[in-house]
């Protein structure tokens, strides 16, 4: 016999995943709908949701308005025509790290009080005198356009991307004299923290190339990320490596949960100090989520590591379908445009697979060492797995398939996870404490770095890393296509088996 439990987190797993789906429509609906009456649609549907009768029916429509509420405003939000064009004169404050390209300096700017132009803007500055540096507040005169950008199948989407990224307005800085710099000492504590962590990253590491790596691995500053690197590491499959993702911040939690376990040790002799060092290291780990800009993977993984602390700290079975579930719904009631970026559609595919993955292999049993053994084996079939199941995704946003990934993953993420990532953390860590010691494990953390990017640009230069969507011909879509079809029949089984699952072993339990 089923018991109400088992039932309630089936039903909130489902309303989470309802409501995602409205959301997921309304991206690829062309129907306008203005600002207000979308307000209006939410807190109706919001009512209506109390009837249990209309409650599906309702969150699906809840989670479209709620999307294209947030989309409108944005739209609402752009450039003025009227100044399209012109020469505006402004103070403007440097939002993110500006990234340098050949002798042309792009960055992401906010106007200080001007009503004018919007609250987010990116413009490119053609041999400024100085480098500017974020958090800074300059006078420039700036020429801006309404986001636009070319639509063409299989070509990158301009407008597209700064829909997603929320630019709008883009344009150039016109030289002359008028640009100047009128104050340096704008940067918050934050800011401060991560130039001050990029200074030493690129000192410890002597190259420019494995600098830039500690830095968006670190603190999430991606500016100094070269084309070549980024060329490299999506044909190997391992950008993910480069983006603040579920692996950073579970070995940032991993890392805290030791010493907050010895610290609990050592105050208190009482209570549950397992528990208590496992709300910590969340905390801990949010804490560099925010200082790594808080992306959307970072966000999911925070949020999980949050929810699961909060289930342990309340004595309740941790459900990691409902967790994920209830994160993605979370994730895009904050912030709904952000569910249109590639990051939250791979960040969640990856980890709905690997718990379809865990469910269908039994844990190894034996002596440690017999698990340990079994380790490698256990990894390659997460890497063939992931490699399938996220084709379809990676295929469409990219338009190409890292045959590689398999092969170079099963070296980079180990060497990841045991020493780039925790000196890099050690390093981060160690900025306020010991300025040698900080760049002691962050030389360490480069070397690693230089060691995985010999064997990427080696793969990388293979002729089968380069294998764009459109070259797939003949027999080649064999491998493909067989593959694609095994996964999608299950993902398609993927609910009904959790569900299943779920529900056969309540019903076991509650007798």
């Amino acid at each position: 016999m089923v018991n109400a439990e088992a039932m309630h987190r089936l039903f909130m797993t489902r309303a989470c995943l309802i409501l995602l789906a409205g959301g997921v429509l309304a991206q690829h609906s062309r129907v306008p709908f203005s600002s207000d009456l979308c307000k209006v649609a939410i807190v109706a549907l919001l009512l209506w949701s109390v009837r249990a009768k209309f409650r599906r029916v309702s969150l699906f429509l809840l989670g479209f308005f709620v999307f294209m509420q947030a989309g409108q405003s944005l739209v609402d939000a752009r450039l003025s025509p009227r100044y399209a064009g012109d020469s505006l004169l402004t103070s403007v404050r440097i939002a993110d790290f500006p990234a340098g390209r050949d002798s042309t300096v792009v960055m992401t700017v906010t106007p200080l009080e001007d009503s004018r132009l919007p609250q987010r803007m990116r413009v490119s500055w053609y041999e400024p005198p100085v480098m500017p540096a974020i958090g800074e507040i300059w006078q420039l005169e700036l020429r801006l356009q309404r986001p636009r950008g070319a639509s063409n199948p299989g070509v990158f989407d301009a407008e597209a991307w700064q829909f997603r990224e929320k630019l709008l307005a883009s344009g150039y800085v016109v030289s002359g004299k008028r640009n100047r710099l009128l104050w340096s000492g704008t940067a918050s504590p934050l800011d401060r923290l991560r130039r001050s962590f990029i200074r030493d990253a690129a000192v410890a590491a002597g190259t420019p190339g494995s600098g830039a790596v500690l830095a968006a691995i670190g603190v999430g500053a991606r500016h100094q990320v070269s084309r070549d690197q980024w060329q490299a590491f999506a044909l190997t499959g391992t950008s993910h490596l480069m983006a603040i993702s579920g692996l950073h911040v579970g070995l940032a939690a991993t890392a805290a949960f030791v010493p907050m376990l010895v610290l609990c040790s050592l105050w208190s002799r009482r209570g549950n100090h397992y528990v208590v060092a496992i709300a910590l290291s969340a905390v801990g780990a949010g804490a560099f989520a925010v200082v790594s800009g808080f992306a959307v993977p970072a966000r999911r993984a925070t949020l999980m590591l949050v929810m699961a602390a909060i289930a342990l700290m309340l004595r309740r079975r941790i459900d990691p379908v409902r967790i994920l579930a209830l994160t993605a719904a979370l994730v895009f009631l904050a912030d709904p445009v952000a569910t249109m970026r590639p990051g939250f559609h791979l960040s969640f595919a990856a980890v709905t697979l690997l718990l379809w993955l865990g469910q269908q292999r039994t844990p190894a049993a034996g002596a440690w060492y017999r698990r340990l053994a079994g380790l490698p084996q256990r990894l390659l079939a997460m890497q063939v797995f992931l490699l399938f199941g996220l084709m379809p995704a990676t295929a469409v946003f990219f338009g190409r398939i890292a045959l590689l990934a398999t092969p170079v993953n099963l070296f980079a993420v180990p060497l990841f996870s045991i020493l780039t990532v925790p000196m890099t953390l050690a390093g981060l860590v160690l900025g306020g404490i010991d300025t040698d010691a900080r760049r002691a494990a962050l030389g360490l953390a480069a070397h690693s770095v230089d060691w995985l990017a010999a064997i990427i640009d080696r793969a990388a230069a293979l002729p089968i890393a380069d294998t764009p969507v459109a070259a797939i011909s003949g027999v080649a879509w064999l491998l493909v296509v067989l593959p694609l079809v095994w996964v999608l029949l299950v993902l398609g089984t993927l609910a009904c088996a959790f569900a299943w699952a779920r529900l056969r072993a309540a019903g076991s339990a509650g007798g």
